[in-house]
């Protein structure tokens, strides 16, 4: 991955904040990917990413926004979205809560659209950034959280993955639905410490 390519995403997400005007700037929560680079064939699979509470940086906010990326592909279908939280190091979980783009937790999100992905083509070097609808929440160090996403049918994307091995921003994937867990049900294993796929950024707003 070329130094140009980590630029062109690193801008990329700062003309998407500065887009939105919000009322006050955004900082992050944890620490970003990186560069990225590219995954293919989500029908049917969930994307699994872990913000761990240890990585949350001291600064606190009353709300937070989810960044997910795609590098290519035409349509993403999401089945659903949800942010699971457990104990620190904990599988168990302890709160569910719907997580929503423009108000629905099953958008679909098309890559090719100017008005989704102003910068065209979507690749690698120049991936599409989506801002989900921010949460009322404040992350804690004594939890861990995992936004996980499930991709249905007439899905054609590829997904942003981090290159940095020592992101804050883990994550697995599973060939199931797994955003339809129950408080006090055990998350799915998978977790081998890797780069999250999709999340990129965890902010304030």
């Amino acid at each position: 991955m070329k130094i140009s390519s980590f630029l062109t995403l690193a801008l990329l997400l700062v003309l998407t904040l500065a887009s939105q005007s919000p009322a006050a700037t955004p900082f992050n929560l944890v620490a970003g990917v990186g560069p990225v680079t590219s995954v293919n064939s989500w029908t049917g699979y969930s994307a699994l990413s872990e913000v761990s509470g240890s990585g949350l940086y001291s600064k606190t906010s009353k709300t937070t926004t989810f960044y997910i990326g795609f590098t290519g592909g035409t349509t993403a279908n999401l089945g659903n979205m949800v942010l699971y939280s457990t104990l620190t190091r904990s599988a168990k979980i302890k709160t569910v809560v719907p997580v929503k783009l423009g108000g629905v937790s099953n958008p679909t999100i098309k890559i090719t659209d100017t008005s989704v992905c102003p910068s065209q083509p979507v690749t690698v070097s120049n991936p599409c950034i989506v801002r989900l609808d921010p949460l009322t929440l404040t992350l804690s160090t004594k939890d861990d959280y995992y936004l996980v996403t499930y991709f249905t049918t007439g899905t054609d994307i590829s997904s942003t993955r981090g290159l940095f091995a020592n992101t804050t921003l883990t994550g697995w994937f599973v060939g199931a639905d797994e955003t339809q867990l129950t408080v006090g049900k055990t998350l799915p294993g998978g977790n081998s410490g890797t780069p999250a796929y999709f999340l990129i950024a965890v902010m304030s707003d």
